[in-house]
């Protein structure tokens, strides 16, 4: 999971969720490019030390942990 980035999306799901929202091309970049990943999530802060400081009382840092730690495991899996 990146900080403030979307990661790997399917496009056609970007340009769905462009229609239905009504979002303009710069505001769809904005939105992958600024305001996605770990910040989409926890919406407070991009950093994962805020993250685990707020870990026993946020959902969203469950949340943010919980998917880092999965993709550290897929990404685990394909360097063996």
């Amino acid at each position: 999971m990146m900080n403030t980035r979307c990661g790997d999306l399917d496009m056609e799901s970007s340009y769905t969720f462009m229609a239905q929202q009504k979002f303009s091309a710069l505001e769809m970049e904005s939105m992958l490019n600024k305001k996605s990943g770990i910040l989409g999530v926890f919406e407070s802060s991009s950093d994962l030390r805020d993250v685990l400081s707020r870990i026993a009382d946020d959902p969203h840092a469950k949340v943010v942990l919980t998917c880092t730690c999965e993709r550290c495991g897929h990404m685990s899996a394909i360097t063996r």
